[in-house]
C-alpha cells in the first residue's frame, strides 16, 4: 500500500478475504478510533495501517474576497490574504508586448516599419529602424550624390559611386575599331566599292555580291523599272491573257495602272493561270494557287498603289524574264486595256563566277593589289 490509498470491503466469507471493519481491526490494519459520518480509510505509511479521514470542505473562513465574484472569475490561493479569492485566472498574464520585463515600447514610441531593437545600453528590446537596410548605412560604403548609370567600386577604402570608364576595368578585352582588327575578318585584300564580307569558309573577306537566278552570273542588284501590256479589243466581262517583260525573273510591284476599268491577276506560271480561269472576282484564290496579286480597278485610268508590298517570281521549271496576267475587260462595253506594271527588278548583271580557289592562286602571285586586278582580269 502507498501512504494516502483507500481500500474496499467487501462481504462474504472466505478463508482469505477481510469480511468486516471488524475483521480489519483484527488484522491490525485499522485502529479502534471511532467511525463518524463521511470518514474515509486511507493508507498511512506512518501507522502502517488505514486511519479514518475525512475530505475538507472549504469553510466560510476559507474565502476572503475583496470583491463580488464575476463571471470568469476563479478561486485562487492569496498568501497575502491567507485564504481563496476570487480573481481573474489570467490576471498577472502579459496582454500587451510592453508588459514584457525586457521590452519598452511605453518611453520609445514605435513608427511605422520599425522593429524591435535590442539595446545594449538599456538591456531591453525597444523599437528602432533596422541597420544595413540601405548600401549607404553599410560601414564600407560610401555614396554621395548618385547618378544614373553609376556603378559602386572599390577605391581601396572603401566602396563608393561613380563612373565606370573602361579604361577603369582591370584586364579590359579588346574592342576592335576597325573590321581589319576582327579576329575572323580578313582584309589582306582591299575591298573594292559594292562588295560586300562574305565567308569564305574560314574567314569573312570582301567580295562580290552574288544575285539572280541565272546560275554563272555575280553582281545583281534593284532597279525600279515599268513595262506595259494591252489585250486588243474584248468585250465586257470577257478576259484577255497578257505577259510582261522586263521585270526580271522576280521583284516587288510598286504600282499597277489599268486604262479601263478592269480585273487584273498575276501568276507564277501560264498553268496557274490556267487552273484559275474559272474562278470569279468575288472568290478568294486558295493558298499555293500560284495567284501572286490581283487588282480591280472601277474607273479609266487608275493607279492602284500596292501596299503592303507584294513580291512576284518567275516559277518556270527554267526561270524567265516573264510575268504571266490575266485582265477580264469590266468597263460595261467593248475596249482595249493596256496594264503598266511599276517594280523594283531584280537583275543579272552577267558577270562570270571566279571560282574561289583561282582567286586564292591569284591572290598568292599577285606582289601588289593593281598586279591582283590583272590576274583576276584574265581570268
Amino acid at each position: 500500500r502507498a501512504d494516502g490509498t483507500s481500500v474496499t470491503l467487501k462481504s462474504g466469507d472466505n478463508d482469505n478475504g477481510i469480511d468486516n471493519i471488524q475483521e480489519a481491526n483484527d488484522f491490525g490494519l485499522y485502529t479502534a478510533t471511532p467511525l463518524e459520518d463521511g470518514d474515509l480509510l486511507h493508507w498511512v505509511d506512518a501507522e502502517s495501517k488505514f486511519m479514518p479521514s475525512k475530505i475538507h470542505i472549504l469553510a466560510a473562513a476559507d474565502y476572503i474576497s475583496p470583491a463580488t465574484p464575476e463571471d470568469g472569475s476563479a478561486l485562487i490561493w492569496s498568501d497575502a490574504n491567507a485564504g481563496f479569492i476570487a480573481a481573474d485566472p489570467l490576471a498577472g498574464f502579459s496582454s500587451s508586448i510592453n508588459d514584457l520585463s525586457d521590452v519598452n515600447t511605453a518611453s520609445v514610441s514605435p513608427e511605422n516599419g520599425q522593429a524591435l531593437v535590442w539595446s545594449d545600453l538599456n538591456s531591453r528590446w525597444q523599437p528602432g529602424e533596422v541597420i544595413g537596410t540601405e548600401l549607404d548605412e553599410l560601414s564600407d560604403v560610401g555614396i554621395t550624390a548618385p547618378e544614373n548609370a553609376q556603378v559602386l567600386r572599390y577605391d581601396g577604402n572603401g566602396w563608393v559611386n561613380a563612373v565606370q570608364d573602361y579604361s577603369d576595368i582591370a584586364n579590359p578585352p579588346v574592342i576592335p575599331s576597325t573590321m581589319a582588327e576582327m579576329a575572323d575578318v580578313d582584309v589582306s585584300l582591299a575591298p573594292a566599292p559594292g562588295q560586300a564580307l562574305v565567308w569564305n569558309g574560314t574567314d569573312w573577306a570582301p567580295a562580290d555580291q552574288s544575285g539572280g537566278s541565272g546560275g554563272n552570273t555575280l553582281g545583281a542588284w534593284t532597279e525600279r523599272a515599268d513595262s506595259t501590256a494591252t489585250t486588243g479589243s474584248i468585250s465586257n466581262n470577257t478576259p484577255a491573257e497578257i505577259e510582261f517583260t522586263g521585270l526580271g525573273e522576280a521583284g516587288q510591284f510598286v504600282q499597277v495602272a489599268v486604262s479601263q476599268p478592269a480585273w487584273i491577276v498575276f501568276y507564277a506560271t501560264d498553268a496557274d493561270r490556267i487552273a484559275d480561269a474559272t474562278r470569279n472576282a468575288a472568290t478568294d484564290p486558295l493558298p499555293g494557287s500560284g495567284v501572286l496579286l490581283e487588282v480591280i480597278t472601277e474607273n479609266p485610268g487608275d493607279v492602284v498603289l500596292v501596299t503592303p508590298g507584294a513580291i512576284y517570281y518567275n516559277n518556270d521549271g527554267t526561270p524567265d524574264d516573264r510575268l504571266y496576267g490575266k485582265v477580264v475587260n469590266q468597263s460595261g462595253s467593248a475596249a482595249d486595256i493596256s496594264v503598266t506594271v511599276r517594280a523594283y527588278t531584280q537583275k543579272n548583271e552577267g558577270s562570270p563566277i571566279v571560282p574561289l580557289s583561282d582567286l586564292q592562286a591569284a591572290a598568292s602571285t599577285a606582289t601588289t593589289f593593281s598586279e591582283f586586278q590583272t590576274l583576276i582580269a584574265a581570268l
